[in-house]
């Protein structure tokens, strides 16, 4: 779907039920789905199923009468040991049996005749809707999760709080560290540097120390020449040439030997910077080691922190699985509650196996609504689950079976509508008898609840309960998974087609169904 399309339909959504609710308009824009964003659906179905009036005004008196009622109804019916029988019959599982009930037989004794049959009865029923409740979606955890578990909520604050804490614990010592890592690397540089003026000064001192024994050589030097002159003065010219020369020569060596004795301080002092120099660059890489070591010490002791939170989690999730092991889930206890309270304010009907398949999926849409009236799950439930029971309610009573409001009737009518749409696949079916009676019953009875996973079968009931002749659409769509899968179906034998139809395949896709349901009503009411 085009984003602009969507905005369209939201729109329209929006306007249906926000300003004026426009019932027909609603029925007309649902039929071909409800999208999921705008939490719309848990309204939608609410007025579908009559629970909430047309008008809005009287939205708020309705529901709040309706609330009071259920909670009124559900105190005076729900006896007090009513939660510890569904205890004993979650902590027992499959072993628990309603004919060996220790407290049904205590009870015999201390009871009049008409009271225990009263309460056997009241415990059969209860069992029989815990058995069914058991088997509810066994594929999806939300209808076993525990919700609402105060213990668990304030073991979760105080692990919170504990966390913070610790959190807070840890940014003190690693803003201490920081401190001390800037004091270190501060305390090195001034070193450093000190070291560096102590080479400078020593380096000066070298060099003044040359330039003041050239000065004194030549000093020396000039006062030998003088006094070699004064003493021989009387010589001959020669003699004075030869000692001159003889002097130079003199000069050369000896400032021969103070260029070597400069070369070997020269180069005593650029060993001397060599090694100052080496000496710096271990210790540079022995701080970057020091600093590499202790980030991987923080390292680890992040590693050991969150491994730490992690088995806290654990224990405390450990905890709080054993302490729910042995206590019903409160979506379980609900469901139980709801159809218990079903049988009791419908006594002409009673409970039948099957009702819980129907609850389910409007339990479900009313439990994650994203509006505040989530937390009146119970009472929303009840009524809508008691209004949709009282028009499919002759599928549940065995009495009106082979009438013209029966099962058997809605069985027939799904036979005829196949032979009008597709003869050939008629025929082979009949050619197998393959009767509906023998697929159809579960699709019709249950409104489709166990052949489809939720998020389709919500998308279907969105079409079931929009459709203007309600429930008339039950057959089209029949007729429909019929003919999706006819092409398996006439490739096949007796056991493989009815094991097809039987355990309808996951893989069809919804709308596929639905139009081909569409397209099965309008020929049908052309004709």
């Amino acid at each position: 779907m085009s984003k602009n399309l969507l905005k369209k339909r939201l729109n329209l959504f929006k306007l249906a039920v926000e300003s004026e609710t426009d019932l027909e308009l609603i029925k007309a824009i649902s039929f071909h789905g409800i999208p999921e964003k705008g939490n719309y659906r848990p309204i939608i179905w609410k007025l579908l199923l009559n629970y909430l009036p047309p008008e809005r005004k009287d939205w708020k008196s309705d529901l709040r009468k309706n609330r009071e009622f259920y909670w009124q109804f559900k105190k005076e019916v729900i006896k007090p040991d009513f939660l510890q029988v569904f205890q004993l019959m979650y902590y027992s599982e499959s072993s628990y049996c309603f004919e060996e009930d220790e407290d049904i037989e205590k009870m015999k004794e201390e009871m009049c005749l008409n009271e225990f049959k009263k309460v056997k009865e009241d415990r059969k029923l209860m069992f029989e809707v815990y058995k069914d409740v058991g088997r509810t979606r066994t594929n999806m955890n939300f209808f076993r999760a525990h919700e609402n578990n105060e213990g668990y909520e304030q073991e979760k604050e105080i692990f919170q709080k504990k966390k913070s804490l610790h959190r807070h614990s840890l940014l003190k010592k690693k803003k201490k560290k920081k401190e001390e890592e800037k004091e270190k690397k501060n305390r090195k540089k001034k070193s450093k540097s000190s070291i560096n003026n102590e080479i400078r000064s020593n380096g000066n001192d070298e060099k003044n120390k040359k330039d003041t024994i050239k000065q004194k050589k030549k000093e020396m030097n000039k006062k030998n020449v003088n006094e070699h002159l004064d003493g021989k003065e009387k010589e001959t010219q020669k003699e004075k040439n030869n000692l001159k020369k003889k002097e130079e020569k003199e000069m050369e060596k000896k400032e021969k030997e103070s260029d070597t004795i400069e070369q070997e301080i020269e180069k005593e002092t650029e060993q001397e910077k060599e090694q100052q120099t080496e000496q710096e660059q271990e210790q540079e890489k022995e701080e970057e080691q020091e600093q590499e070591k202790e980030k991987e010490k923080e390292k680890e002791q992040e590693k050991e922190q969150e491994n730490g939170e992690k088995e806290k989690e654990k224990v405390i999730s450990k905890e709080k699985d054993q302490k729910n092991k042995n206590k019903i889930p409160n979506r379980v206890l609900n469901l139980c509650e709801l159809l218990y309270l079903y049988a009791k304010f419908n006594p002409g009907i009673g409970y039948v196996q099957g009702m819980n398949e129907i609850l389910a999926p409007i339990y479900y849409i009313f439990a994650t609504d994203e509006s505040e009236q989530k937390k009146h799950v119970e009472p929303d439930s009840f009524f809508c689950f008691n209004n949709i029971m009282s028009e499919i309610s002759n599928f549940f009573c065995m009495g009106i079976d082979n009438t013209s409001e029966g099962i058997n009737a809605s069985m027939t009518k799904i036979d005829l509508t196949l032979k009008k749409i597709d003869y050939g696949l008629w025929k082979y079916l009949r050619k197998l008898q393959i009767l509906p009676h023998y697929y159809c019953f579960r699709w019709v009875s249950l409104l489709f609840s166990q052949e489809f996973t939720m998020p389709d079968l919500v998308r279907l009931w969105d079409t079931l309960l929009s459709d203007p002749n309600r429930f008339e659409f039950v057959t089209y769509i029949s007729v429909a998974m019929v003919i999706c899968v006819k092409d398996q179906i006439m490739d096949s034998e007796y056991s493989a087609t009815l094991s097809l139809l039987q355990n309808y395949p996951k893989l069809i896709s919804i709308d596929e169904i639905l139009l081909k349901a569409v397209d099965i009503s309008t020929k049908l009411r052309k004709n």
